[in-house]
């Protein structure tokens, strides 16, 4: 797996799937906006529920981290977390929910 770093959340490691979505051009801006916020607040504050709020949610002992472009529309991002350092994540999946 190829990983990447972006220099603006120097502890969130993205998958090469991860980095191809998110830099795609066909993105709307308020989408690419929220999504960053999420990213920005994972890299802040980690996995703290006080801040993240209802960002992160646990699946079949799998971190998730969830962004609701609308009311029908979301994005999921698949967590890991480095074992040596609690507050390094690894984002290996990325799956997009449009609206029906």
């Amino acid at each position: 797996m190829v990983k990447y770093v972006i220099q603006q959340f120097p502890n969130l490691v993205l998958a090469q799937d991860v980095l191809a979505a998110l830099s795609s051009g066909n993105l709307n801006p308020e989408y690419k906006r929220k999504v960053f916020e999420a990213l920005a607040y994972l890299d802040c504050f980690g996995l703290d529920s006080t801040y993240m709020g209802s960002r992160t949610r646990t699946k079949n002992k799998q971190t998730e981290l969830v962004v609701k472009i609308n009311t029908r529309t979301t994005c999921v991002f698949t967590i890991v977390q480095d074992a040596n350092d609690t507050s390094k994540f690894a984002l290996v999946h990325y799956m997009y929910k449009p609206a029906r």
